[in-house]
């Protein structure tokens, strides 16, 4: 059978890879010019490609009801026993939240639930979309050693002995269930790691109106106004650590209502207010390079982010294993999330070189006494 496909930024995809990106688009409204020949070998394939970036369930929401027959009910049941495994995985998460946030609350300690499945439930009313790994913590700087000790007092606790590089330069701690699970919560005390700019005002992400709600417990969660700039963060992350990042990249399209104006203008506002103006534009870029006719709008601006990048070259790193790219390079990344602005660089790259410089140190430490 056929379906449709953009005629743009697609050479160079394999036929898996296209059928992907065609999911993906249809699940965000896009409907492009042109007809691809679909066959069994890439439905399996685009589905496998899919679940391993853990957007299956978005996926097919996009390209199932366009498939007939057996590829159509081949991607339905592989859908619904993929979230029959995640209703599994992030229901221990699910409980195991309602057990922090009392103590938290309790304790009287600020924090903020952000990214996995409380940002699954913001932006989609739904715990379930994707699996997650962890529970993600946000408290304040001043707090964070009280966090560790009251976590470990509930049964959470490090496996391993501090570590300069991580609570210092990464500004994160993971503490793991006594259960033995390995679900664990990673305490932060910052939203960004070193070489990218992180936020002007973390206190600003400490709001004790923006809640979410489940089974009468009340979780502090991210504003809804700066909830966009999570993901964006977590893009340019992506990007400088290789690792895999198209979920981030959905969740802001959904956020920003794949495109729609005023959304837009609103994000830029408050990543300008937030010192992320390069960030919010590196993000769009990468948006637009996945959804050309959402962004469409902004493509002159964004030609002028990361300009040695081709939107080819993106949506490979953004498909695909992003370890095996060679761009965009960690100094594109840098000039344009600092806006060019070279105290800004000098203080980023200055900033990064100490934190690899203690984490070779913490990896040296860390061999010589066999932990």
């Amino acid at each position: 059978m056929q379906v449709e496909l953009s005629n743009s930024e697609i050479h160079g995809l394999e036929p898996r890879e296209q059928l992907f990106l065609v999911g993906l688009r249809l699940a965000a409204g896009v409907k492009p010019p042109r007809f691809l020949d679909v066959r069994r070998e890439d439905v399996i394939g685009a589905g496998v490609l899919a679940r391993s970036n853990w957007m299956l369930t978005h996926f097919a929401s996009g390209l199932a009801p366009v498939l007939e027959g057996q590829d159509r009910l081949w991607l339905e049941g592989k859908t619904l026993r993929w979230q029959s495994k995640i209703m599994k995985i992030n229901a221990v998460l699910v409980d195991q939240s309602t057990l922090v946030a009392r103590a938290l609350e309790d304790s009287g300690h600020r924090y903020v639930f952000f990214k996995g499945i409380h940002q699954q439930h913001q932006i989609y009313r739904d715990f379930f979309l994707r699996p997650s790994g962890d529970i993600d913590l946000l408290v304040p700087r001043k707090s964070f050693r009280a966090v560790v000790d009251l976590l470990g007092s509930i049964g959470f606790n490090p496996k391993f002995e501090r570590s300069l590089w991580w609570e210092t330069f990464l500004g994160e701690r993971h503490l793991y269930p006594d259960t033995g699970d390995y679900r664990a919560i990673d305490l932060h005390n910052g939203l960004q790691q070193p070489g990218t700019p992180g936020p002007a005002n973390l206190g600003a992400f400490f709001d004790p109106d923006a809640v979410i709600s489940h089974r009468g417990q009340h979780w502090q969660v991210v504003p809804r106004r700066l909830l966009p700039l999570v993901p964006a963060m977590n893009l340019i992350k992506g990007l400088v650590s290789k690792s895999k990042m198209i979920t981030h990249a959905w969740d802001l399209s959904q956020l920003l209502g794949h495109g729609q104006t005023a959304r837009v203008a609103a994000f830029l506002e408050v990543a300008a207010e937030q010192r992320l103006t390069g960030t919010a534009l590196i993000a769009l870029r990468i948006l637009h390079a996945l959804f050309p006719h959402n962004y469409s709008d902004m493509e002159a601006r964004l030609a002028k982010v990361m300009p040695g990048v081709s939107d080819a070259d993106l949506l490979l790193t953004l498909l695909e294993s992003p370890a095996q790219s060679a761009l965009p390079r960690r100094r594109d990344i840098l000039v344009d999330a600092c806006e060019r602005h070279v105290g800004r660089m000098v203080s980023q790259s200055l900033w990064y070189g100490a934190s690899e410089l203690t984490r070779h140190f913490d990896q040296e430490h860390k061999a010589a006494v066999g932990t």
